[in-house]
């Protein structure tokens, strides 16, 4: 992620996993979203993630506000200010399984706010064959 964030120069970055596809709806709801709330260099916006098992939506932990104490962004799906990832680079955290969690950890502890989407700015987890992570 450091190297591709080097690589790029957008004010804003999109990190988004291979088995993760945008809801057709995800420019309109993030554009409605950062319209209706003043976003700022200090703020990481954690869009909804969901798969979907015989048609229906299942939602899946993405960090959800004080869920068990452990709010989180996903490396793999969030969007965030650039400014960011230069103060706290991804190589920052801890190397371990859970090392998105560790980021955002040192995130929280520097002043960044996570805004959860809940419902609208969606990702859907695409991986075949597999149960949700729940």
């Amino acid at each position: 992620r450091d190297v591709v964030t080097l690589a790029t120069s957008a004010e804003w970055i999109l990190y988004l996993c291979d088995d993760h596809r945008l809801h057709p709806d995800f420019s309109k709801d993030l554009a409605q979203f950062i319209t209706e709330h003043p976003i700022g260099q200090r703020d990481v916006i954690v869009p909804a993630r969901f798969c979907e098992r015989g048609g229906e939506p299942i939602g899946l932990n993405m960090g959800w506000p004080g869920y068990l104490g452990r709010a989180y962004c996903g490396g793999h799906a969030g969007i965030f200010p650039r400014a960011a990832i230069r103060e706290i680079p991804w190589s920052l955290a801890p190397w371990h399984a859970n090392w998105d969690y560790f980021h955002s950890r040192i995130l929280m502890e520097r002043g960044y706010t996570f805004h959860y989407m809940g419902g609208s700015v969606l990702i859907e987890d695409v991986e075949p064959n597999s149960e949700p992570w729940l």
